[in-house]
Order: C-alpha cells, then sequence, then structure tokens
C-alpha cells in the first residue's frame, strides 16, 4: 500500500510539473501572440492597413489624349488616330518557343529578332509594334491560329498619327511606343503634348464599391506651329525634284520670316516617313539596313534622324560674303564704289594660292557692288584685310557663328569657328572673306543672313505661336514681345544698302538665272568645293542659294543647301532654282502684285545661250563671251584646255545679255570632246584649234588652203584620242577647187578598199 503511495504521489508530481511547464508555455506563447498583436494593432497598424488597402484596391491607368500638331493655319500636322497594336505577353511564351516567335514577328513587323527577345525579359505583357497594316494584322492572326499561339495578341488603340506622311518629318519628330516623343517638336514639346494620365482605383469587396475614386485624365495641349502647310508642301515639290534630278547626298531648305524668326518652312531630304521611322528612306537604303547587325542597325537609325538644317554643318561659301560685305560696310573700311582689283589670283599668302573662280579672265577694277555681283574671291580678299582679323572676329559672334541659334529642336549643332584672334593667320583670314575656314548649320545660315536684310537683328527662330500671335499680321519687331532679339549686329542702314547689292546680284550679276521678271529680289549663291585627305574634290560640293523678297522690306527669306549634287554642282545651278520656284509659287498663291512692269525684262531675254558642252574651258568662254554671256566654273584646276562636260542654263535657253552660264569641267582628260566647226579655217588655225583640244587628225586633200570638211562633222562628241579627217582645199581657182574635192572623194573611197595615195597623219600635242 505504501508502495502503491509513493507511486502515486509521483505520478501526481509528474502531472503536476507537466501541467506547471505546460502554463508557462501557454502563458508564454500568450505574452509572445500579445507582443505580435501590439505590433499589428498598435505599433504598425497604420503600415498594414495601407497594405491590406492597396491588396483590396486595383489601379488602372488612363492615358492622356496627346495633343494635336497644327500649322498656323490650323491645318492638322499631327494627331490622335486608332491603330492596330501587337502585344506578347512573355510569361505565357514557352522558353523554346521564343526564338521562333520573335523570329515570325520580325519578319511581319520589321523589327529584329533579337530586339523582340530582350523586350520578352519582362514580366509584363509588351507592345510590339503599332500602327499595323491589315497586311501585317492577317499575317499575323495566322501566325497566332497555325500554332495556337495564345501569348500574342491584337488591340485597337490610339496612337500617334502624321496625315501628310513623310512631309514635314524631320520638323516634327514621332512619338515611341510608349506615347513619349522623339526628335523634333514631339520630343521638345513632350511634357506639354502629353498631358497628365488619369486613374481609376477600384477596390475589394472588403469595402463598399462606392468608395471607389475615378481621377479623369488631363488632354494634352495643343501646338500650333509657325509653319505653313502651303509653303511646306511647295518646298516638298520643288526639293523631291530636285533630289530625282542631282541625286544628292541630302539637303536642306528653309523659309523663314526674317523679321520674326518664323519658320515657314523647314524640310530635309531624303525624308523619313513619322508613321514608320525604323524604315529606310530609299530603296537602296532599306536593303542596306537588312544587312545590318542589330548594333548597326540602331546606330543607323540615329543618323536616319538627323536633320541636316539643325544638327549638321557645311561650309557656307560665296554666300557669306555677303555678311563680309555687311561688316565692311558697318565698319566704315569701304563703300559701295570702292574699287577692287582682279588679276585672277591672290599670290602674297607664302604657302597659299588663292584663286578667282574667274581666273582664265579676271575681272580686273571693281567695285564693292560689282565684287559682289562678280562673286569675286580676291576682291573679297581684300576688303576683309581692310577690316582686320580683331574686328572681323567680333562679328562672326555677332552674326551668331559658333553659338546655338536657340530653336526650339533637339540636338542643335553651334558650328565651328576659329578660336580665338590670335588663331587667325594671313591664309584663314582670307579664305574666312569667302565662307571657307568655318562651318555652319543651315539654320544658323539663313538666321544671320535675316540680319543682313531686317535691319541687323539677330532674331531667335521660331517655331510656335502664341495665342495672340495666331490671328496678327506683320508686327514690328520692336513692338512684338514674343520676338526673341539676341542683339542688333549692323544698323538699319547697313542692311538697307545690302538689301540693295543683294537686289544687283540678282538684277545684274552671277545670280541672274534666278530673278523673277517684275519681282524685285534679293539673293546670293555659294558652292564650296570639299576637301578630302588633304586634296579638293571637285565633284563633292556644296551648293547653296540665299534669297528675300521683296528687297524694299523682305518678308521672305529662303536657305538651300545642297550637299554633294551630281553633275552640275554649282550653286546657281542647283540650289537657286529651287529658291527661285518657292518664291514664284509663293508669290502666285499670294497674288502679289508685280513691283515694276516685267514685259521689258522678258523681252531682253532674247540671247540663246549657245553650247559650249565638249569645248575647252579657253574655247568656251571665249564662245559665251562672244555672246555678252559670264562664264562660272568652280573647278580646283587651272587647266586652260580642260573639257567642258555640262553648263547651266542648257544650251539654246533665252537669257538677258550678261547672265552667268555655270561650266562643270573635267580635269581628268576623259571627258568627251566635241569636234569645232572648222570649216571655212584656215588650215594652219584649224589644226592649232585641234591641238587645243588634244584630237589627232589626218589631212586630205591639198596641202594648205581652207578646211571645207572634217569627218565626224562638227559638233560630234568623241573620246579622248581618237582620229578624225580634216579635208582641204586651196582658193586659187574654182576648177582647182572642184579637182580637188573630186580627188579627195576618190581617196576616200580608194581609202577604204586600201588603196590611193599616202596621207599625212599628224597628233596633236
Amino acid at each position: 500500500m505504501k508502495k502503491y503511495n509513493k507511486k502515486r504521489n509521483s505520478n501526481d508530481r509528474i502531472t503536476k510539473n507537466r501541467v506547471a511547464v505546460l502554463f508557462i508555455l501557454c502563458l508564454l506563447l500568450g505574452f509572445v501572440f500579445f507582443i505580435r498583436l501590439f505590433q499589428l494593432q498598435i505599433a504598425g497598424g497604420e503600415v498594414y492597413r495601407k497594405e491590406a488597402q492597396i491588396q483590396k484596391t486595383k489601379t488602372i491607368n488612363i492615358p492622356a489624349s496627346r495633343g494635336a500638331i497644327y500649322d498656323r493655319n490650323h491645318n492638322i500636322l499631327a494627331q490622335n488616330v486608332k491603330m492596330n497594336t501587337v502585344y506578347v505577353t512573355p510569361q505565357s511564351i514557352k522558353e523554346e518557343d521564343k526564338t521562333k516567335i520573335a523570329e515570325s514577328l520580325g519578319s511581319i513587323i520589321n523589327l529584329d529578332s533579337s530586339a523582340i527577345i530582350e523586350k520578352m525579359e519582362d514580366t509584363k505583357p509588351v507592345k510590339l509594334a503599332t500602327g499595323l497594316t491589315i497586311d501585317q494584322v492577317q499575317a499575323i492572326y495566322k501566325l497566332i491560329e497555325e500554332n495556337n499561339y495564345k501569348s500574342i495578341s491584337i488591340n485597337s488603340e490610339t496612337n500617334r498619327f502624321y496625315p501628310n506622311g513623310k512631309m514635314g518629318s524631320y520638323l516634327l519628330g514621332f512619338t515611341d511606343l510608349e506615347n513619349k516623343g522623339v526628335y523634333g517638336v514631339e520630343n521638345t514639346f513632350d511634357k506639354d503634348l502629353r498631358g497628365t494620365p488619369g486613374k481609376n482605383i477600384l477596390y475589394g469587396r472588403a469595402v463598399p464599391k462606392d468608395q471607389g475614386n475615378l481621377f479623369e485624365p488631363t488632354a494634352g495641349k495643343e501646338l500650333s506651329l509657325t509653319i505653313d502647310y502651303k509653303i511646306q508642301s511647295i518646298i516638298n515639290k520643288y526639293g523631291e525634284e530636285t533630289m530625282k534630278k542631282y541625286n544628292p547626298k541630302k539637303m536642306s531648305v528653309i523659309v523663314m520670316k526674317p523679321k520674326t524668326g518664323e519658320v515657314l518652312g523647314m524640310e530635309n531630304f531624303p525624308k523619313y516617313d513619322p508613321n514608320n521611322p525604323r524604315v529606310g528612306r530609299t530603296e537602296e537604303e532599306k536593303k542596306l539596313i537588312e544587312e545590318m547587325d542589330p548594333e548597326e542597325r540602331t546606330n543607323y537609325y540615329y543618323d536616319i534622324w538627323r536633320s541636316f538644317s539643325i544638327n549638321d554643318t557645311y561650309e557656307p561659301g560665296s554666300v557669306f560674303k555677303a555678311i563680309t560685305a555687311a561688316v565692311a560696310l558697318e565698319e566704315k573700311t569701304t563703300k559701295e564704289d570702292s574699287k577692287y582689283v582682279c588679276e585672277g589670283f591672290i599670290t602674297d599668302i607664302p604657302g597659299v594660292k588663292i584663286r578667282c573662280h574667274r581666273w582664265y579672265d579676271p575681272h580686273g577694277e571693281q567695285t564693292l557692288s560689282e565684287a559682289l555681283n562678280n562673286s569675286c574671291n580676291p576682291a573679297f580678299v581684300q576688303i576683309i584685310r581692310e577690316i582686320g582679323k580683331e574686328k572681323f572676329f567680333k562679328y562672326l559672334s555677332g552674326f551668331g557663328f559658333g553659338e546655338k541659334t536657340g530653336i526650339k529642336l533637339p540636338g542643335e549643332e553651334k558650328g565651328l569657328i576659329p578660336k580665338n584672334v590670335d588663331s587667325i593667320g594671313e591664309a584663314e583670314l582670307a579664305t574666312l572673306s569667302y565662307g571657307h575656314g568655318l562651318s555652319a548649320t543651315p539654320i544658323q545660315m539663313i538666321t544671320a543672313m535675316n540680319a543682313v536684310v531686317n535691319g541687323g537683328y539677330i532674331i531667335q527662330p521660331k517655331l510656335v505661336l502664341s495665342e495672340e500671335e495666331k490671328n496678327e499680321e506683320e508686327v514690328k519687331i520692336e513692338d512684338n514681345k514674343n520676338i526673341v532679339v539676341k542683339r542688333q549686329v549692323i544698323s538699319e542702314e547697313t542692311s538697307a544698302k545690302m538689301n540693295e547689292l543683294l537686289y544687283s546680284v540678282i538684277n545684274e550679276g552671277t545670280g541672274s538665272t534666278v530673278s523673277i521678271p517684275g519681282y524685285k529680289i534679293g539673293g546670293k549663291s555659294g558652292t564650296s568645293i570639299k576637301l578630302e585627305d588633304g586634296q579638293y574634290k571637285d565633284n563633292k560640293t556644296d551648293a547653296s542659294f540665299f534669297i528675300s523678297y521683296p528687297v524694299d522690306n523682305p518678308k521672305y527669306t529662303i536657305l538651300v543647301v545642297v550637299d554633294e549634287p551630281q553633275g552640275d554642282n554649282g550653286g546657281n545651278t542647283v540650289a537657286g532654282p529651287v529658291a527661285k520656284n518657292i518664291l514664284e509659287d509663293i508669290i502666285r498663291e499670294n497674288k502679289y502684285p508685280a513691283d515694276y512692269n516685267q514685259d521689258e525684262e522678258i523681252a531682253a531675254q532674247n540671247i540663246s545661250v549657245p553650247d559650249v558642252t565638249g569645248m575647252t574651258l579657253k574655247n568656251a568662254t571665249r564662245t559665251l563671251r562672244d555672246q555678252g554671256l559670264q562664264s562660272l566654273i568652280y573647278n580646283s584646276s587651272t587647266d586652260i584646255n580642260m573639257i567642258i562636260q555640262q553648263q547651266s542654263p542648257q544650251a539654246y535657253t533665252k537669257v538677258s545679255a550678261g547672265t552667268a552660264v555655270e561650266l562643270v569641267a573635267d580635269p581628268s582628260g576623259l571627258a568627251l570632246i566635241k569636234i569645232p566647226d572648222l570649216v571655212n579655217d584656215n588650215m594652219d588655225y584649224g589644226i592649232a584649234q585641234l591641238k587645243e583640244l588634244g584630237i589627232e587628225y589626218q589631212l586630205s586633200g591639198d596641202t594648205e588652203g581652207k578646211i571645207i570638211k572634217t569627218e565626224p562633222e562638227a559638233g560630234t562628241l568623241i573620246e579622248p584620242g581618237s582620229k578624225i579627217k580634216i579635208i582641204i582645199k586651196n582658193d586659187e581657182s574654182e576648177e582647182t577647187n572642184n579637182e580637188t574635192l573630186e580627188n579627195s572623194i576618190e581617196n576616200d573611197q580608194n581609202a577604204e578598199t586600201g588603196g590611193g595615195r599616202n596621207e599625212n597623219t599628224t597628233s596633236a600635242e
């Protein structure tokens, strides 16, 4: 019994101990729960309530409608439209299917497969392309059905659309898949155009539905540009014609209001399509892009989207002579009737020889006005020397060279000028006078030229109209608070003189081919030969032309710059007609009355331009001079016997006396040579002509006398080194003449059968 009681007491103790341990554990566990509850409900209650609220809500972003872009007359340039958009959902794609899907979709939407695979790394649905065509949509649906792809979908969404296609693409830019502005005004004014997205916040069942919140999006602002749709269309028309005719690398055309800085039209060629910005601009470019690897392709896209007008520079050439003349007049180092002598070359700079474009027929003594009319390099070297490098360097900055214009477009370049006065040596100063040794963007150049004609004011180019400007006509510079006038670089008096000088260039000088009968136009051409690997390349030029109208109170300025035109390559020939045609259409569109009676000027266009192609430079200039015409040539060679390949105006065009005919010569000796008209010329004179041309010849007939015939006939183009036959007759008597001609014919027949007498054969030196 005692044993039993002892055992029972032992069990009771164990039970009590267990109960005690269990009680303590419960107390500890309760304490832990209490502490955790305290943390959740009191200490961290607010944080967890917020997290719970987030989990119970769903936020749907509502995109804002992007603001439309209009021209100055409310013509639509960029708008929003419903478009088909393709998405992929990466989480639904099997790893082994990624490459196949990427390649299949890439071939349909013209996107590199590696770029699609990269996008598939995201966890959310990814937008691949928008603006799909009907054919692309059908191809994608076929791909989905054939492979049962549930990871690909097509949605109809509102996206950006440019109704005018390629027109104005470099000005407008485009938007990316997220509707953000890329390049152009779409980029510059992206914040205003995008607006503010809205949100729709939906709560779960734990909270009453009426506690949901809807925040409406705020639409982006509409933008009214200074651009005139009609002028932009005109630019496109003549720009495309020039691209087809001369096949240059690129071209810039800008039309502005010189007294307000408003850009009325701006275009670059070739153009890309902002609706499909990753497609090549030409068929050749499309093939080139297809052959590139992804990195090369991406870099090349950036090149496509660069605006020549804003992002690239060139040497202004002789258009810059207007700047030099304006500085000289402002500093009173010259007057309109000051005299300058052209001897063809400037040879007093050690190691440098500067020539006039008419080195073969120097201008001689000429006034400032005549020097600008003639676009004479030696005269302008003399003019800039009178100014001095210290003063001229100050005006370089004054006219805005070496600084950005401030136009509201991304990536503007500032060009290059000498670093300081000390870096300008004799040669540098001389070449600066005619626009070499510095570089500028087309927008810089037209801004500087605007100052030459608008009273001397450097005005920041503007692209956006303010509300009060939309209905305004012309406003004086000092009265328009929306005009950003940086400074006045020359006086209004000097500017007025320059307008008259530029009018003279068109009316009497080298720019006469650009004249419009009845209208007073100012202008200046420029042609700069490019330097590559230390050598000037005659076939690589920047051809440009500046126009202002009307001269007395300019409302329009136009600058055309053509980079490396093929064939004809001078500013007068290539860029001049573009500027003229644009201005003619503007005048016609606005029905501007003539400034004077045009009948007399039209009647004066009575000289038929002779055909000088195939002639030597020496003979061509002599032929033109005999007709009362001038000549221009931009070759770097000084060979007087170069063969003329091309001319502008073309042969038989009717022009006025004094018109400059632009010539392109071939110094290589490979150009076709035109057989001159030697009939009735003395034999010795005819032979001398052939020697100048490098044409070999055979003498037939008499050994002295006059030439009665050439074979081939005069005007035929032959290859260098070809041989022609010249038939000679002696004028002693008619009988002798007839006998000579008969013998000549007989000799010709014998020559064909291998017989007859030996003929004299001579090679030109």
